[in-house]
């Protein structure tokens, strides 16, 4: 259960934050590609949430995706911030592995900030 609850929380509290701004959101609008659909001011952005502690374990998932025939380069990967506090070099160690891919990964306060929602 704590696997699917926590990564639930952690959208809600997106869609919640972004709505206040604005934003029309859509959870789960491609079933499983992405969590939060979220339109607004002549923007549009593709949010999936996850909820991986290690670094290791994120970059294997991402490594994976991209690999998918359906998979979407505009996709916003969310590492919720308890994970950047537990593990402050998290989001550094994953640009690493990645080693230049164009993947977005960011924490729900970079997300934030980058869609207009000062945090």
């Amino acid at each position: 259960q704590r696997y699917v609850l926590i990564p639930g929380l952690a959208e809600m509290q997106i869609g919640k934050e972004l709505e206040k701004k604005g934003y029309q959101i859509t959870m789960y609008p491609e079933v499983d590609l992405y969590d939060i659909l979220a339109e607004g001011a002549g923007e549009s952005w593709k949010i999936d949430v996850k909820d991986y502690r290690k670094p290791q374990s994120m970059v294997q998932y991402l490594l994976k995706e991209v690999e998918k025939e359906d998979w979407d380069p505009s996709i916003i990967y969310v590492i919720p911030n308890k994970h950047v506090r537990d593990i402050p070099s998290y989001l550094q160690q994953v640009a690493g592995f990645l080693k230049k891919r164009d993947i977005n990964v960011m924490s729900t306060n970079q997300l934030l900030r980058k869609v207009g929602v000062a945090r």
